[in-house]
């Protein structure tokens, strides 16, 4: 897997490439997500437009940087999955949990539009 991060104003865009499986993969993405939990402000956008395969560990780290980012009142969001892994998202309900926007610009235009509240609320 790849993970290319960049600055989107405020916030830690992810682009995720490949697989997010169990082993080094889901390492990888974990350790990311926590080095940016504790030195980035704003949200997380994981943009899975790349993201060709994720199984249950791939989902169970997500659902952990979820947690991660949520406990200081920090939403993440994720940008254009493919219909497979929106497909699992939606059947494991997880779609409800997280923001999902079709490209990138929406999702940061979505962010831009909540404002600080965004932030404190995990965009609850």
């Amino acid at each position: 897997m790849n993970l290319e991060e960049k600055q989107g104003g405020n916030h830690t865009i992810l682009r995720l490439e490949g697989f997010l499986k169990v082993g080094e993969t889901a390492r990888a993405f974990t350790e990311k997500c926590e080095r940016i939990a504790a030195e980035r402000p704003g949200a997380l956008v994981l943009d899975l437009s790349d993201l060709e395969y994720m199984d249950s560990t791939g989902v169970g780290v997500l659902v952990g940087a979820l947690r991660r980012f949520q406990t200081e009142g920090r939403p993440i969001y994720l940008v254009a999955p493919q219909r497979r892994i929106l497909a699992g998202l939606q059947v494991t309900h997880l779609d409800t949990l997280f923001r999902i926007h079709e490209n990138l610009d929406l999702a940061l235009a979505s962010l831009a539009m909540a404002g600080h509240s965004e932030e404190e609320t995990g965009g609850r």
